[in-house]
């Protein structure tokens, strides 16, 4: 009795306190965390104006939009047109350059579409001769957010679907 009496549950209280401050931290975290999300399509070339041309799948074209943030993976390769060392891995590390949005190419054809996008810094990596994906990021959502969509009780989006045949 008298150990039970002399203890005064600070250890508990500590504990207690710790998990309080993990729990508030990861609640913030849950609610205010930017998650971004991309669509991912393939470089097609430049035009003589400087302009990055990009093809993306038809299931992108209600979610791109002109003056949307991009970046280009550029891999460069030799005149042959393969990578120097065999095709599989790049020669040297892929460049990326962060580019916008500048104008959709009319309406999805063959289940594809065209994007031209705006260089926002030089690179020597686009001279010569290149290939790689483009990413544009079309969304930033919150870990809450992504949770209610999976959940269906956000109504203005469809439920996400873990099932493939679905």
């Amino acid at each position: 009795m008298r150990s039970l009496q002399a203890d005064r549950g600070m250890g508990t209280l500590i504990g207690l306190s710790i998990a309080l401050i993990v729990f508030l931290l990861w609640t913030a975290w849950f609610l205010w965390a930017p998650i971004s999300r991309y669509e991912t399509g393939a470089l097609v070339g430049i035009t003589r104006d400087s302009w990055i041309v990009a093809e993306f799948p038809a299931r992108a074209w209600e979610s791109i939009q002109q003056g949307q943030v991009a970046y280009i993976h550029i891999t460069p390769q030799n005149a042959s047109g393969n990578s120097q060392n065999g095709g599989d891995i790049p020669s040297e590390a892929a460049t990326i350059i962060p580019a916008i949005v500048a104008n959709i190419l009319g309406h999805p054809t063959n289940d594809h579409f065209q994007v031209t996008l705006a260089v926002q810094e030089y690179s020597p990596a686009l001279e010569g001769r290149f290939s790689g994906k483009v990413d544009v990021e079309v969304e930033r959502v919150t870990p809450a957010i992504l949770v209610a969509r999976a959940s269906g009780q956000l109504v203005d989006t469809p439920a996400l679907s873990i099932n493939p045949q679905q």
